[in-house]
């Protein structure tokens, strides 16, 4: 199934239930950083997992569309609440009205679940858990918008916020297909629990590319991520040098390098290889067939090969 057939459903969903046209553009931000994802990427994972797990389970074509339409207006949903919170936005529209519009495409999103033609008991399940997955998410959030250096959080608050931030909408465009189809819980708690792993291995990944040696977004906004939560762990308290570059983009490639002097570098490779590990454990004992057991654990690959990671 083409993944640009869910774009064109999504862009439906905004036109027809009657969103104001000067929020057309706003609320389309997100669906055009779809399309250039999946034009690097046929199986971009916030389309291909639920469409690939709906596969799975016998799922008719339309409901699988639909249920990708409510994983990109989620995926909608924190993009553009992301951007506007953290300066980042490619627009002119200001983060109020961004803001605003994230909370549209959160809504329209939970619509596109109400209106699926199955069981009432399944429909209800899914919105709660699309729910779940947007209430854990502007947790994940809040932790991510006050980790701003000086202030340090531990690694255990890091992995919590990230697992709220990234692992939440991953583990329910996983896990979505299931529930449509009516499988049993554990079922459903072993696909979030995979898509949970592999969203918080995206997102340490993600947070260590923004220090490859140019001033990236978290370095520019005073993110503190994992690599600088293990970097001034390692570091003497009066370290100047290591909180100099911190503080300076324009330190950008000494900083780079001091992660790796500190150890940073390594250690969030294999933090992030634990996450990989867990989740091939829980896809080995997962009732799929084979080929879709390969298309799950093939998304680590494709996500550590990208440059710009994304989920």
């Amino acid at each position: 199934m083409n993944g640009f057939t869910v774009i064109r459903r999504a862009e439906a969903v905004i036109d027809g239930l009657g969103a104001p046209f000067s929020m057309r553009e706003l609320l389309g931000y997100p669906l055009r950083k779809a399309e250039a994802q999946l034009a690097k990427n046929a199986s971009w994972p916030v389309l291909s997992l639920p469409m690939t797990v709906g596969a799975a389970y016998g799922l008719e074509e339309a409901t699988r569309v639909e249920l990708g339409t409510a994983s990109l207006l989620l995926y909608g949903f924190a993009d553009v609440t992301d951007d506007a919170q953290d300066g980042d936005l490619r627009g002119d529209w200001g983060w109020q009205r961004a803001v605003n519009a994230g909370n549209a495409l959160a809504f329209l999103g939970s619509e596109v679940l109400a209106a699926l033609p199955l069981a009432p008991e399944i429909r209800l399940e899914l919105a709660d858990s699309y729910a779940r997955a947007g209430r854990r998410m502007t947790f994940g959030q809040e932790g991510d918008l006050l980790a701003r250096y000086p202030h340090v959080p531990t690694v255990d608050e890091y992995l919590r916020m990230v697992a709220g931030k990234s692992g939440a909408s991953a583990a329910f465009f996983t896990s979505c297909g299931a529930i449509a189809a009516g499988r049993p819980a554990a079922e459903v708690e072993a696909l979030a629990s995979f898509g949970e792993a592999l969203g918080v291995y995206v997102q340490i990944l993600s947070d260590l590319a923004d220090y490859s040696g140019e001033a990236g977004t978290d370095h520019q906004n005073q993110q503190v991520t994992l690599p600088l939560i293990v970097a001034l762990s390692q570091a003497s308290a009066d370290d100047a040098r290591l909180r100099k570059a911190i503080a300076d983009p324009r330190r950008a490639p000494e900083l780079a390098q001091l992660l790796r002097e500190l150890g940073a570098d390594a250690y969030c490779r294999m933090r992030a290889q634990i996450y990989r590990r867990k989740a091939l454990q829980v896809l080995e004992g997962l009732d799929l067939p084979l080929s879709t057991k390969r298309d799950l654990a093939g998304f680590f690959e494709v996500l550590a090969s990208e440059k710009t990671l994304e989920i």
